[in-house]
């Protein structure tokens, strides 16, 4: 395949999501183009190198209510789509990294701490809306993705003071 120049930028304010820490917040009000930074971050990464992403919210019912859209979205607009392929459930790239798209409680709110214990391979976990994810969940992920380099990217806007993630 031949290389191109692709030109991906952040926001500079989301610069930061290239340093090397283990977890990383960021919430805000809502417009604040959160979301498509961090996608555009893990894009970039995702090409950079071989990476396991598992992109995550608390309750997920279909792919519909996942931010895959948003990497299709940027994958279109970058005119990334030879580089990257899109199924009904996930993405690949062409380097083999591999994104999927998992709540931790699935249909009907079930819920799992023995499931999302499975998914330790993973480089990034990217949890968004993370304010509406309950503590268990918090606890039981942040535990789970422990690989060498990992990082927990955790998007939101701050509802109540309570929410965990806050």
């Amino acid at each position: 395949m031949e290389k191109k120049q692709i030109n991906i930028q952040l926001a500079r304010i989301y610069e930061p999501l290239f340093k090397n820490k283990r977890m990383k917040a960021m919430f805000g009000g809502r417009g604040g183009g959160r979301s498509h930074n961090v996608a555009r971050y893990i894009l970039i990464r995702a090409m950079q190198e071989k990476l396991r992403i598992w992109c995550a919210r608390e309750i997920q019912n279909s792919i519909s209510d996942s931010v895959q859209h948003l990497f299709v979205e940027l994958i279109q607009e970058y005119g990334l789509e030879e580089y990257f392929k899109i199924t009904d459930t996930d993405i690949t790239s062409a380097n083999g990294s591999y994104f999927m798209f998992k709540g931790f409680r699935g249909s009907g709110g079930t819920y799992s701490a023995e499931r999302l214990k499975a998914y330790e391979d993973f480089d990034i976990l990217w949890v968004e809306e993370a304010s509406a994810c309950s503590m268990e969940s918090l606890n039981v992920v942040s535990k789970t993705i422990r690989k060498e380099g990992s990082e927990l990217l955790f998007t939101f806007n701050r509802v109540l003071e309570e929410d965990p993630i806050a």
